[in-house]
């Protein structure tokens, strides 16, 4: 292989590297999904506080919240496996989007997990109120972080 011919190889690899950085990124149908998801079961939430005591609606609340769980584990596993074909996995941004959300995704449920509990525990109706505000805060900073290290500044 002549040095003309390596400069060329280099050159294609370089080329190849550059257009995989703005690859597109492949949440959007997560966020799409959540974003249903979520403001469903939110709807509903609201609904049973204002119809009776929540201490009323506590049958209710685990029957919205356990739906929530089965239908957001069945929808994230096939969003998965559908994201898994598609081109562009290992461009910077999507990888980036990846990891930043998973691990927005993880400390979100440990909050639910541990404001749950507490309600549980504690008989205190008001916990779960956290979950909301704390999704916002870890959500937020996962469009910026995916924002910026993806170059796509109009998710920030």
């Amino acid at each position: 292989m002549t040095r003309d011919e390596l400069q060329a190889d280099l050159a294609f690899v370089r080329t190849l590297a550059e257009e995989g950085r703005e690859a597109p990124l492949l949440g959007g149908a997560h966020c799409i999904f959540w974003g249903l998801l979520t403001a469903g079961a939110f709807a509903i939430h609201g609904y049973l506080m204002i119809s009776a005591p929540p201490e009323g609606n506590g049958p209710a609340f685990a029957l919205l919240w356990g739906a929530f769980g089965i239908l957001s584990t069945i929808g994230g596993f096939l969003l998965r496996r559908r994201v898994c074909t598609l081109p562009g996995l290992a461009s910077i941004g999507v990888q980036a989007e990846r990891r930043i959300w998973s691990a927005a995704g993880a400390g979100l449920f440990m909050v639910a997990l541990g404001a749950i509990a507490r309600m549980l525990l504690e008989q205190d109706y008001n916990a779960p109120n956290i979950i909301p505000g704390v999704g916002f805060a870890f959500y937020g900073a996962a469009l910026l972080a995916t924002a910026h290290l993806s170059r796509h500044v109009w998710l920030g």
